[in-house]
């Protein structure tokens, strides 16, 4: 008991002393992606947010129905990035991604697309407001690259 006094009273021992170092806690841990996947389609809407649970498994993973639906929940809660289907009834995704650039600080956007005609679709997908795309049908491997790229993630190694 009385070595627990005098070190708590900051007295000096042999072999024993208060001194003013401090263990420094660790960065705290980044907070988990928040991502907002939009598309009429219940179908494609399930699998792209269970692909994206499937890669970035500490995610959490919201979803619209379409462009209005989206921008209820744009206004509601803070996303890292929206990855939303083009054609859609009510907002489709360019005017989603033109609506969400107007905000202070939008997130990445990514448009998805199943159209793959080059004409008609890259003057679509350089549109303000929309930092990468996708086409249907893509796999995972195309997803992760999209993702990464856009969250300004390092590209990973190839030997």
């Amino acid at each position: 008991m009385e070595s627990l006094r005098w070190m708590l009273q900051g007295e000096r021992r042999v072999g024993a002393c208060r001194t003013g170092n401090t263990v420094t806690p660790p960065p705290p841990a980044p907070s988990p992606l928040r991502m907002l996947v939009v598309d009429d389609v219940d179908i494609h809407r399930s699998l792209l947010s269970a692909m994206l649970a499937l890669l970035f498994p500490e995610a959490t993973v919201d979803e619209a129905g379409d462009g209005r639906e989206a921008q209820r929940k744009l206004r509601e809660r803070r996303y890292d990035i929206v990855l939303s289907d083009w054609m859609m009834p009510n907002m489709d995704g360019v005017a989603l991604a033109t609506w969400l650039n107007a905000s202070d600080a939008p997130p990445p956007f990514v448009l998805i697309s199943a159209h793959d005609e080059c004409e008609r679709i890259a003057a679509l997908f350089s549109s303000p407001g929309i930092d990468g795309y996708l086409i249907k049908p893509h796999d995972h491997t195309a997803m992760k690259e999209v993702v990464d790229s856009v969250l300004g993630a390092p590209a990973p190694h190839t030997a």
